[in-house]
């Protein structure tokens, strides 16, 4: 049963969430004295879908914070929690019928539609490395591995630490590196409910558009509740791929029995006890 709260219910629907919000990039970590006594160990992961640590910055700055140049800085309410933290991650990479690699093809070759329902390309093994960015925002190499990767010795330290001019040139920094093959939010919050890499466009599957299994899915199964409350439509990527395994982002929905698309895998097959979208204002 999906419980739908209406217009003055959603501190309700936040208090029951208890895995997922999509709301900032917060993750609390396991208590794992209180696991060892037995109790139980709820988790709310938070996200801020397109809030990179710049961004983070820009808004902290605007409130009146100090300006940083490192760290998870300070200004915002969020940043003072203890599970508070920022990362940067990458998909994969696979070249289609033309030779081209691209971070938007999974290993199947798109014959059918339906999710996991194509045959493999032909001749294509999974091979990690060496790692293969491309020199296009979508890859564009033709040769190389299937995962981007990150070279420090091209894009510094990590991807939002400003370089000094002076110091890129003399360590050989490339400026373009860190827009190519860039992943998107259904491929990078897929890898992060389910500890998969994937490729762009993958909501909850793998490169061969498996089905993976989420942290939601974990939970349920440990018999915990759980739930999804969102500021943006539950079919939207960073919310829909904790709650649905399809091949293509763009599948919001479709009439019932069809449940290749994520609103009906959502409500129908994963089934989170909380279910919850923030009217708009």
């Amino acid at each position: 049963m999906i419980p739908l709260f209406g217009r003055h219910s959603r501190w309700l629907a936040l208090l029951c969430a208890s895995l997922l919000c999509a709301v900032s990039l917060v993750l609390l970590p396991a208590q794992s004295a209180l696991a060892a006594s037995g109790n139980g160990v709820n988790v709310i992961l938070m996200i801020g879908d397109g809030m990179g640590w710049e961004m983070a910055r820009a808004a902290a700055v605007a409130k009146g914070a100090p300006f940083y140049k490192g760290g998870k800085g300070k200004g915002l309410s969020f940043q003072n929690l203890a599970g508070y933290t920022f990362a940067t991650t990458y998909g994969t990479t696979i070249p289609g019928a033309n030779g081209i690699y691209s971070t938007n093809n999974s290993a199947l070759d798109g014959s059918n539609s339906e999710t996991g329902k194509s045959p493999v390309r032909p001749g294509f093994s999974f091979k990690p490395l060496p790692f293969n960015p491309g020199n296009t925002a979508t890859g564009g190499s033709t040769s190389g591995g299937n995962l981007v990767g990150y070279e420090p010795q091209l894009g510094g330290p990590n991807p939002w630490t400003p370089i000094d001019p002076a110091a890129a040139t003399a360590k050989g920094y490339d400026k373009e590196y860190i827009k190519y093959s860039y992943p998107d939010s259904a491929n990078t919050v897929t890898s992060m409910y389910t500890g998969v890499k994937s490729y762009n466009n993958a909501m909850g599957v793998d490169i061969f558009e498996r089905d993976l299994t989420t942290m939601q899915q974990i939970a349920a199964q440990h018999g915990k509740s759980t739930g999804l409350v969102t500021s943006v439509p539950i079919t939207h990527a960073t919310p829909g791929a904790a709650v649905s395994s399809v091949n293509r982002r763009n599948k919001y929905d479709n009439d019932y029995p069809a449940l290749d698309n994520i609103l009906q895998e959502a409500i129908r097959q994963y089934q989170p006890t909380v279910l919850y979208q923030f009217p708009k204002c």
